[in-house]
């Protein structure tokens, strides 16, 4: 009797630990994938920033302005993590990008020729992962 227990109880130690070594395996494949396209997007450095769950990804390049470039361009894009793709991507002149909630970054940005009827406005659009769409 003791002997059946002592197998029940190695057989289900064994299950936990395979799973959880898959599910470390899987999560390890989803950012391999998430690295490999940030180096095919992302010329450079990249900066990764994850939402609070990690399940999103905001990719963007490190902009260190110089003598020859002021206002240097922020490339990024948005990373579905379970899907293993891009959705959503562009880049701005002199430009931020900073997670607002998990589901929503906000990227600011500087013209860099700004009209004198245009001092007042705010520069910045709020993306929206659910809606997968700009709301400013």
């Amino acid at each position: 009797m003791i002997k059946i227990i002592s197998y029940f109880t190695l057989f289900s130690v064994s299950l936990i630990i395979l799973n959880c070594t898959n599910s470390e395996r899987v999560d390890s494949n989803k950012f391999r994938i998430l690295e490999e396209t940030a180096v095919e997007k992302i010329s450079g450095n990249y900066i990764l920033l994850f939402n609070s769950d990690s399940s999103f990804a905001v990719c963007h390049n490190e902009q260190i302005p110089t003598p020859e470039i002021v206002h240097p361009v922020l490339n990024f894009f948005v990373f579905d993590i379970s899907a293993g793709e891009i959705i959503f991507n562009e880049s701005l002149q002199n430009g931020t990008i900073e997670w607002i909630n998990d589901t929503q970054v906000k990227v600011s940005y500087t013209p860099t020729v700004i009209r004198g009827d245009q001092e007042d406005e705010s520069y910045y659009f709020i993306y929206d992962i659910q809606k997968r769409e700009k709301l400013n």
